[in-house]
This record gives structure tokens, sequence and C-alpha cells, in this order.
């Protein structure tokens, strides 16, 4: 039998984290999301505090949901549709993700930073979580069903 460092490590972690919970009741009610480093504070009341990563995590995975589903509804209307009719597939960019967050009616001041536009905000936090998640031109790639499903699961 192999002895699997990283889930001892995980398991060390989960234990060291559980004790830092147990003496600050601020850590109680913080929730992690699986995969990425998106964070969000319980409140009182049923009110939930979100961070601008846990907002860019959530709507990221909302948004290649939303992708698959509609290039899979492509694909059968392609089969009625003549050639030149054809719809071609849709990818998953930032800019759906930021579309997608607006229309929830967050402000753009909730996932911006200083002076750049909520898709270069939103590119470099996919560019900066611990996954083979990259952007290149915008193009959001490396998403798995089984990641967006453990996050979306999760919340």
């Amino acid at each position: 039998m192999t002895i699997q460092i990283f889930d001892i490590a995980v398991q060390n972690k989960a234990t060291r984290d559980s004790k830092k919970r147990g003496k600050n009741t601020s850590l109680k009610s913080t929730i992690t999301v699986p995969h990425f480093k998106g964070l969000y504070r319980k409140e009182r009341d049923n009110k939930k505090s979100l961070t601008g990563t846990f907002i860019i995590s959530y709507f990221t995975c909302l948004a290649y949901c939303v992708v698959k589903y509609e290039n899979a509804y492509r694909v059968l209307a392609n089969k009625h549709l003549k050639k030149g009719d054809k719809l071609v597939p849709v990818v998953l960019n930032t800019f759906i993700i930021e579309a997608l967050i607006s229309a929830e009616g967050f402000s753009t001041d909730t996932y911006c930073q200083g002076k750049t536009t909520g898709a270069k905000r939103i590119e470099r936090h996919l560019n900066d979580i611990e996954l083979d998640v990259s952007v290149k031109d915008d193009v959001v790639q490396g998403l798995t069903v089984k990641i967006v499903n453990e996050v979306l699961s999760a919340i």
C-alpha cells in the first residue's frame, strides 16, 4: 500500500483549519468553493456577503453550463437547417461571464479592480486559479463538467 502524501496533506490542512475555526468565529461562517480560490461568508439572517472571486468562480461555472446547453441545442437545430444556415458553436468567453454577472444585478464595481474592465478582471482571476484553466483571447479553456458540478453543488 502506498502512502498518498497529497491526501495526508489535505487531511492535515482540514484538521488545522477546523482548529482555527474553533477560535475564530468569523472563519466558521466562511465557505470555500472547491477548485477555485473564491470564498464567501454566510451572514446572519441568511444574508450573504459575496467576494469578487466567489462571484467570478460561480458565474464562470454557470456560464459553462449555459454554453454547454446552448451548443447542445445548436447541434439539434443544425440537423434541420440548410448548410448555409447552420449555427456555429458558442465558445465560453469572459464576456459571457461578465454578461451573466451584470444580468444578476451585480455592479461592475463588485468584480472590477481599479480601471480595468470586468472581462480583464475575470481573465486575471481565471489565470490565477490552481487549475488547468486558461484564458486566451478572452476564451476560457480547461473547465470540465466534473469541476463545474463540484463547484455548483458546494454552494
